[in-house]
């Protein structure tokens, strides 16, 4: 493993742009001389030649520190990539010093940190993020991820239907919105509406059948319940959210071992495992084996904690 990017001493950095103006000064300074000297112009030409050479100046030197900022923040993306977490921060850290009013670097720390389980750093993060661009919903969806973790229902539920605002095209703030009322609030009728409501503009992905079964079951409307399980097999199973609606699909509809394999698979994507732990401990019980149950239980009370 490489060891972390290190920062280059202020007092270098400081020194380097002062060199730098000295030397933009002196380019305007001899540059006006020369206008002067050779072709007689006037002070209006001179002034206006040296105006559009400083804008010029300009305009590359932001372009050049746009780019520093961007190849900063995609190196902090591949090191994220590869669970390289304090060094994907650094690398943002970098990003944010050139390009201080970017709102990208702010919201992929916000990432890095919760990898790190530094959760109120990430807070924070993602609401500098927010302060800095209010018309992206990244940083709301991945804020109401963090307060519905902490139990903070009301603020995730905010953050959620402030992110649908901005972009009512992404399903995950549709999911993620759905299964707060449906798991968290046990606010069924909520919960159907906010699916059914997605699955009409299009927006159908098996994680929003799997909540639309439970919010049906919970309200006894069992015939509807066995259909919404059966769409959500239907979808491919790539990631951590179709594999848990699999699973979760799969238990509906009383098909135990299998939904056991798929909580497994599952849980090797590394994402919210005590929400699978405690389901998967409902499918255990209900096959019987009070022993793996109580085990899986422990574990999901220990990232609980």
């Amino acid at each position: 493993m490489s060891a972390p990017t290190q920062r280059r001493p202020k007092w270098l950095r400081n020194t380097f742009l002062v060199l730098l103006w000295l030397i933009l000064v002196g380019a305007f300074v001899y540059l006006a001389v020369m206008l002067f000297l050779r072709t007689g112009a006037s002070p209006s030409t001179i002034a206006i030649t040296l105006a559009l050479f400083t804008y010029i100046v300009y305009v590359m030197w932001r372009q050049l520190r746009t780019r520093r900022a961007v190849a900063w923040n995609n190196k902090g993306l591949l090191l994220a990539r590869q669970k390289r977490y304090q060094e994907a921060i650094i690398a943002y850290e970098r990003a944010s010093a050139i390009a201080p009013k970017s709102a990208a670097p702010w919201s992929n720390r916000g990432i890095a940190l919760v990898r790190l389980e530094r959760f109120d750093e990430a807070l924070a993060a993602y609401d500098h993020a927010i302060s800095l661009d209010k018309t992206d919903d990244s940083p709301w969806l991945n804020k109401g991820v963090i307060l519905s973790r902490f139990k903070r229902y009301d603020e995730a539920l905010a953050a959620y239907n402030h992110a649908l605002t901005l972009n009512p095209a992404e399903p995950l703030i549709w999911y993620n919105l759905a299964s707060l009322l449906e798991d968290d609030l046990n606010q069924h009728v909520e919960a159907l509406a906010i699916c059914e409501n997605a699955i009409v503009r299009g927006i159908s992905i098996g994680g929003i059948w799997c909540v639309k079964g439970a919010a049906l079951h919970a309200l006894g409307r069992d015939d509807e319940t066995l259909g919404a399980y059966e769409r959500v097999l239907t979808f491919p199973t790539n990631d951590f959210l179709s594999w848990a609606s699999r699973a979760q699909a799969l238990a509906g509809i009383g098909r135990g071992e299998e939904a056991l394999a798929a909580y497994d698979t599952a849980l090797t994507f590394n994402v919210d495992a005590a929400a699978v732990l405690h389901k998967k401990v409902k499918v255990l019980r209900a096959l019987g084996r009070e022993d793996d149950a109580r085990e899986a239980e422990r574990l999901a009370e220990e990232l609980d904690r």
